[in-house]
């Protein structure tokens, strides 16, 4: 009889991330969110503390939380292959990164999608942000090794004659750059701010009824490779999707993963009644809409050569 048993080796865990030592922080980006709660706005924007929110920027409804009623809405969208390829050729010839071209689709898609009339004028972006190369973690190591870089965007309506002009690349490029930049430093990232909190849970608990964090998030896994040759079975489609977050986060969280060479999958989620349209039906079809938007957009530009 063969003895199934196995014996697993013991490895001890790897050191927290977010240590004074990995992330050191600075006194005027530690004070920068005490200004902006316990100042007048004015003031604190005079001294730089204030979020980059304005009372302008879509951030939905604030955030609630009701256990018996509590629901995360789901829409999938997917993008073909050979759009996906096309779209990384562009991104390669422009010097951007896919991240930065979502961005780039998703706030023109916001944009135009808002129900009118509204006096909207911009959002705000977070996008985690993967540190392990910074302190010499693999991708084998388990642990939270992960940041998170906020960027506002203004209100861009596409105009009627737009489909006629040259796509810019100006806000996909400045997103890749920007991204570049923030993933090589270990000082001043926003994640190191949570050791000085003397207790998570009342912070977690005081983001109820506030305002939201901004407008909404792209988590990109990139591209799945299998390390070695498949013969039998591989992976043809991939998806990741998140919970609605009521502790702050923005509304909307688009969920990116793709395998190489195959369909890029969008999952967006949200929390149901945070988008502040009223019916959960009509929050299912301003997300179609945004879908809708961005899977155009992206087939524009496969089918355009003059972008």
């Amino acid at each position: 009889m063969t003895d199934l048993t196995y014996t697993s080796t013991r490895k001890p865990f790897n050191q927290p991330f977010d240590t004074a030592k990995n992330l050191t922080i600075s006194w005027s980006f530690l004070l920068r969110p005490l200004l902006g709660a316990y100042l007048p706005k004015w003031i604190a924007t005079l001294c730089g503390g204030v979020h980059s929110l304005s009372p302008g920027t879509w951030t939905g409804v604030p955030n609630f939380y009701d256990p018996e009623t509590y629901q995360t809405g789901v829409e999938i969208l997917t993008i073909d292959a050979n759009v996906v390829e096309d779209a990384l050729k562009l991104c390669r010839m422009h010097g951007a990164k896919l991240t930065g071209l979502l961005h780039q689709m998703i706030v023109s898609a916001l944009s135009d999608c808002l129900p009118e009339p509204h006096m909207i004028d911009s959002f705000s972006s977070a996008t985690p942000i993967n540190m392990r190369r910074q302190v010499n973690a693999s991708n084998d190591d388990m642990g939270l090794f992960v940041s998170v870089d906020y960027q506002t965007f203004s209100l861009q309506k596409t105009s009627s004659n737009q489909t006629s002009k040259k796509f810019s690349w100006d806000l996909a490029k400045s997103v890749t750059e920007r991204l570049a930049v923030k993933s090589q430093q270990l000082h001043d990232q926003p994640i190191g701010l949570l050791r000085y909190l003397t207790s998570v849970h009342s912070w977690t608990l005081s983001k109820l009824g506030a305002r939201r964090e901004g407008s909404y998030a792209v988590s990109n896994l990139a591209g799945f490779r299998p390390l070695g040759s498949v013969d039998r079975c591989s992976v043809a489609v991939m998806f990741f999707c998140q919970p609605a977050d009521v502790t702050g986060g923005p509304p909307l969280t688009f969920n990116v993963v793709s395998v190489m060479g195959g369909a890029l999958s969008i999952a967006v989620s949200w929390q149901v009644g945070a988008l502040g349209f009223g019916l959960e039906r009509e929050e299912v079809e301003f997300v179609k809409h945004i879908c809708d938007h961005i899977r155009s957009g992206l087939a524009l530009l496969s089918n355009n050569s003059d972008v």
